[in-house]
């Protein structure tokens, strides 16, 4: 397990570093949204929680700051008036939303149409690989780098998420994805 820990913190290590060269005026202010029902959308506050640290490693401002929850939650209105630059979505299922309800408005309950991170298409999730990747997780270290390269591809141009996550799997689960089968992980995200 030592090595495969390691290895863990090694791809953190290197999204941290990478998205500490992004200056602090071209940090980007992200939101986490957890999931969402009845008119209520849970994000990661700005409790230590491990959306919150997700955040902190991509060098993101979170556009939740000042509330006093891990999981906060909060109503259309209140997101709207953070205007985050970027949306996350927490995985397909457990979020009961998708990037396609939010870009199109189809979320009962929740119009999200004036965003400037909805105008600019900046909404993202992934689909599901062991679990969710905003919560602890077997794949967690995954996001670090899917984080940075969604918020700050200039600083992650030279990595391929889907070489990393087929390495990945194969180094942690002893596990061959196809092309496809980490696609299908990563989709919504920029390979």
């Amino acid at each position: 397990m030592d090595e495969k820990i390691a290895y863990g913190r090694q791809l953190i290590d290197d999204a941290k570093q990478r998205s500490s060269q992004v200056s602090e005026a071209e940090r980007k202010r992200a939101l986490i949204i957890f999931n969402y029902s009845n008119g209520t959308a849970r994000v990661a506050g700005d409790t230590p929680f491990f959306g919150y640290y997700w955040l902190q490693t991509a060098n993101a401002k979170n556009a939740a700051e000042g509330t006093s929850q891990g999981l906060a939650p909060v109503n259309a209105e209140q997101i709207l008036a953070w205007d985050p630059d970027a949306v996350l979505i927490g995985g397909a299922g457990q979020a009961n939303l998708t990037v396609d309800q939010v870009l199109n408005n189809s979320a009962e309950g929740l119009d999200l149409s004036g965003l400037r991170a909805v105008k600019d298409k900046q909404v993202y999730s992934n689909e599901l690989g062991m679990w969710s990747w905003f919560i602890p997780n077997p794949d967690a270290p995954l996001v670090a780098n899917w984080l940075g390269k969604t918020l700050y591809p200039d600083e992650f141009s030279d990595v391929d998420l889907v070489k990393q996550v087929k390495e990945y799997y194969k180094k942690i689960y002893n596990f061959d994805l196809s092309d496809d089968q980490a696609q299908d992980i990563l989709r919504g995200s920029t390979s």
